[in-house]
């Protein structure tokens, strides 16, 4: 499992325990932190989008179903596509093939909001940094109670440098996987939030039209890992099931 931008693998800790909770077809979970994130902030995250996957291949397991939520699903779709000996199945939460709103991509963060957050992340590190992750949950009654477990998950690990979250944006800024997503030849699910204002519903819509693929969407913002945690198992229970048979 694979977190997103700005983020560490506690992100997981909910889905982890309703898998170990409530699921017989789940053996095993494994949440990796990506690079210059809660146990690797020591470590450099690359400005290149195939070295970070590279790193996460290294350690993720040789034959393994891989749960990608946002910057974390654009991850697990590269792999797939760079390794499909290893990756034997997706579960896509909330993510997306291109980050940034483009003329042939209405699904995207608009270019100027996304680079004004990039000049006030660079200006304003602590205060920015911490505002737009407690604004991914979004605004609803529902999305600001997730606001704490939020800010504990974030607390729980030391933060990211500077360089790593730039390094990051750099990738979402110019990622575009549009055009791979034709060779994906293993089973897909998509989970979309139909309050997403990070990752857009259209997207996954989208991804799911063009990879055949089961798409829910759930009634929630950016952050199912912690608002539906249950639905994440059962999508992965599904998953395992159809690599077994």
């Amino acid at each position: 499992m694979l977190h997103g931008w700005g983020y560490h693998a506690g992100v997981w800790r909910e889905v982890e325990s309703a898998a170990t909770e409530t699921t017989a077809a789940i053996t095993t979970t494994q949440a990796l932190d990506l690079p210059g994130y809660g146990s690797r902030t020591e470590d450099l995250f690359p400005d290149d989008l195939d070295a970070v996957v590279e790193d996460l291949l290294q350690r993720a397991p040789d034959s393994a179903i891989w749960a990608g939520w946002s910057l974390g699903g654009m991850l697990a779709m590269r792999a797939a596509i760079l390794a499909p000996e290893r990756v034997k199945a997706l579960l896509l939460i909330c993510t997306t093939p291109k980050f940034v709103r483009s003329p042939d991509w209405e699904w995207g963060m608009d270019s100027h909001q996304f680079e004004a957050f990039v000049a006030g992340l660079e200006q304003e590190y602590s205060d920015n940094y911490l505002r737009y992750l407690l604004l991914q949950a979004g605004d609803s009654i529902q999305a600001r109670q997730l606001r704490k477990p939020i800010a504990e998950i974030l607390d729980s690990a030391p933060k990211p440098s500077l360089e790593n979250l730039m390094n990051g944006l750099n990738i979402l800024r110019t990622i575009d996987l549009r055009n791979q997503l034709q060779d994906l030849k293993i089973p897909v699910r998509i989970i979309s939030g139909a309050k997403d204002a990070v990752c857009f519903p259209g997207a996954s819509s989208w991804m799911g039209s063009e990879l055949d693929a089961n798409l829910e969407q759930l009634m929630c913002g950016h952050f199912p890992p912690l608002s539906n945690p249950r639905e994440i198992t059962q999508h992965l229970d599904a998953l395992v099931a159809e690599v077994r048979s």
